[in-house]
C-alpha cells in the first residue's frame, strides 16, 4: 500500500478522501498541525511517506503557504514527490502547473480521478527506484577511505533518509559523527585545556 500524506489546515474532507483512496490501495495519513519545516520533514520521514498532497492555503494554522512547504520538502527529501492539492493556485509560481491538483478531482470526473490515482502510484514507484539509487550513492560513500567535509555531510543526510525508510540498519549516533565534527570537538578540548593551564 502506498503511504500518502495530506497536509492541510482543515481536516473536514480527510475521512472522505481516505475511504476513497483506500479502495485504490492508497493509505492517506493526515498530518496534525506541526508549526515548522524541520519538524514536518521529520514527520514525513518517521511516517515513511511516499507521496505528499499539500493544500495551497495553509494560513489558518501555518505561517507559510503550501507551495513554500513543497519547496522545503523538495530541498530536504528530493526524491519525494509532492503536489499542490487545492482549489486556488492562480497566483503561485513556486510549483509547476502539472504538479497542481484541484480538490474537485475526487468528485467530478472519474477518468481524471483514475489518472490521479495512477499518478500517485507512479510517484511511489519512482520514489522507491530513486531510494535504491540513493542507497547506491550512500554505499559508495561508505566504501571511500577518505571523505571531504561535503561528502561527510552528504553521507549523514543520505543515512537519515534511508534509515527512516528501513533501507539501512540504524547506527549509533556517535558513529555517524563526521570526522570534521570529531576534529572540532578535539580542537575545542585542546583549547579548553590550554586556557585551564594558563589560569
Amino acid at each position: 500500500m502506498c503511504r500518502v500524506a495530506l497536509i492541510d489546515d482543515v481536516e473536514e474532507q480527510y475521512e472522505k478522501y481516505k475511504v476513497m483512496l483506500e479502495k485504490k490501495g492508497i493509505e492517506l495519513i493526515f498530518m496534525e498541525f506541526i508549526p515548522d519545516y524541520p519538524a514536518i520533514i521529520e514527520w514525513l520521514l518517521d511516517n515513511q511517506i511516499e507521496f505528499v498532497l499539500v493544500d495551497y492555503k495553509l494560513n489558518t494554522k501555518y505561517q507559510f503557504q503550501g507551495s513554500q512547504l513543497i519547496q522545503q520538502i523538495n530541498n530536504a527529501i528530493p526524491d519525494l514527490q509532492c503536489v499542490l492539492f487545492t482549489s486556488n493556485t492562480s497566483d503561485d509560481d513556486l510549483v509547476m502547473d502539472n504538479l497542481k491538483v484541484d480538490k474537485s478531482i475526487f468528485y467530478n470526473d472519474p477518468e481524471k480521478y483514475n489518472k490521479f490515482i495512477e499518478m500517485i502510484k507512479q510517484a511511489k514507484r519512482i520514489f522507491r527506484n530513486r531510494q535504491q539509487n540513493t542507497l547506491e550513492d550512500y554505499n559508495k560513500l561508505l566504501k571511500k577511505e577518505k571523505l571531504t567535509a561535503l561528502e561527510e555531510e552528504q553521507k549523514a543526510n543520505l543515512y537519515k533518509r534511508l534509515v527512516s525508510y528501513g533501507l539501512v540498519e540504524p547506527i549509533a549516533e556517535e558513529l555517524m559523527e563526521t570526522k570534521v565534527e570529531q576534529k572540532m570537538d578535539k580542537l575545542i578540548q585542546t583549547i579548553e585545556k590550554y586556557i585551564e593551564d594558563k589560569e
